[in-house]
């Protein structure tokens, strides 16, 4: 067996003598308590194995009993703390110190050891103890030993007193202070490994902590959208039966009133075709709206960089003929280059774009289009020269089946400004509107540049 493998072994058998009478569940102080009452007493074994083997060799048998005594008792707390009773092995190590010094200064006389050693050796045992009344039996406890052996050393003969030199006198002295110091080197090196430890524990709650708050910040947000999509889904289901049952209501009534006709022989059915063809247009139409809007909750976003002003240039083109039937205009500015999802962009201006067209009454129709970059944001504005709208308006229009007029005179499935907002809302954006509520409309549309 090789120097290191010895080394190995005597720091194992170290370590588990150490750590007898701690389990996973033990709290943290007794276990340096524990701890730190082992280490004690295998220093203290180490030291007195040499001794009562000298003793025995010298022939000292009395010396050498005591000795082999006092090592027993020693090993006592080793077996209760090995047994999982530590607080008996606490009481037993406690006790068993000044004990064993009396012990010594009754054998051998009180010249053996200075004064001050008893007080020494025994008043630093206090911390072993938590309570109160612990303490106070203890201090009870060491004043009676040292009371008795004094009395006995002044009254009776020590079986081994001997004059002892200035340097054997004081030897114990020096032993018990150097022990001491040992002690409170092995008590600060646990209390720093506890204080590194309750750090280390406390960084780890705190990052526990945060992540918890995280969650439940996303679980109340995801509460919060559920609670909106409630909401929003009682409203949806309410007012699109109400909106599809207006056309389906006056495709039956014309088509029952184009059959009384047929019956009748008449031939003026021409008018009520016409109103049927249009009702069944809008419903038509509110199907799709619908359509498009529920999409849009479900389908995955995905972002790439696009040029707005080819994109808006694009959507121009293709309401060529919209623009052109009300002798329209548009008037495009450089736009930035923005990341989005394109198809939804094109959506939002195309909106945009044909209600601007279609609630106008000016002779020639007229939309500015323009950007503005303000840090990280851009502020894109979409003017026209149409009707208006009040501004008492701003969060209604942006509802689901909001109509501002009557559909008689502007058709429309009132989905157009809700789809825009959710757009925006999908891009970490805002829009909103200013009016006169008589010349024109101005619609800004804030977005960031970049979605990352």
């Amino acid at each position: 067996m090789t120097l290191n493998n010895i080394k190995t072994q005597i720091q194992s058998i170290y370590k588990k003598s150490i750590s007898l009478g701690i389990e996973e569940d033990t709290p943290l102080l007794d276990q340096h308590r524990i701890q730190l009452v082992n280490m004690i007493i295998v220093f203290v074994c180490i030291m007195e194995i040499p001794l009562m083997t000298q003793d025995a060799f010298k022939g000292e048998w009395l010396a050498a009993g005591i000795g082999l005594v006092l090592i027993l008792i020693n090993c006592l707390p080793l077996y209760f703390n090995f047994s999982k009773r530590p607080d008996i092995a606490t009481w037993i190590f406690s006790l068993y110190t000044p004990s064993s010094l009396a012990a010594l200064i009754i054998i051998f006389g009180k010249e053996i050891a200075n004064e001050y050693s008893f007080l020494i050796f025994t008043i630093h045992l206090i911390i072993f103890f938590r309570t109160t009344i612990e303490r106070i039996i203890f201090s009870t406890y060491t004043i009676i030993a040292i009371g008795l052996t004094y009395y006995y050393t002044s009254n009776f003969e020590s079986p081994l007193a001997r004059e002892f030199n200035f340097f054997e006198k004081n030897a114990l002295f020096i032993v018990v202070v150097a022990f001491i110091i040992f002690i409170l080197k092995i008590y600060t090196d646990l209390t720093d490994k506890s204080l590194n430890k309750v750090s280390t524990l406390l960084e780890e709650q705190k990052g526990v902590n945060k992540e918890l708050q995280e969650k439940k910040t996303t679980i109340e947000r995801q509460n919060n959208e559920l609670l909106f999509a409630n909401e929003e889904l009682e409203k949806f289901a309410y007012i699109a039966s109400h909106d599809l049952k207006s056309p389906l209501r006056n495709v039956n009534s014309f088509l029952t009133l184009i059959e009384r006709k047929i019956k009748q022989g008449r031939t003026d059915i021409q008018e009520d075709i016409q109103y049927a063809t249009r009702a069944s247009k809008q419903m038509y139409h509110l199907i799709e709206d619908i359509l498009r809007f529920s999409r849009m909750k479900q389908q995955e976003m995905a972002f790439q960089k696009v040029a707005t002003h080819n994109l808006v240039m694009q959507v121009v083109m293709n309401l060529e003929d919209v623009i052109k039937e009300k002798s329209g205009e548009v008037e495009v500015e450089l736009l930035p280059e923005i990341e989005c999802n394109q198809s939804q962009i094109s959506l939002l201006f195309q909106n945009l774009i044909e209600n601007a067209i279609k609630y106008n009454d000016n002779p020639k129709p007229t939309i500015e289009i323009s950007s503005q970059e303000i840090g990280k944001q851009v502020l894109i504005s979409v003017r026209d020269n149409g009707i208006g709208i009040p501004m008492d308006y701003q969060d209604k229009v942006f509802e689901m089946f909001a109509r501002l007029h009557n559909q008689q005179i502007y058709e429309g499935t009132g989905l157009g400004l809700a789809i825009c907002k959710r757009i925006v809302l999908a891009h970490q954006g805002d829009i909103w509107f200013k009016s006169d509520g008589e010349n024109g409309t101005t619609f800004y549309i804030q977005l960031p540049i970049s979605q990352s």
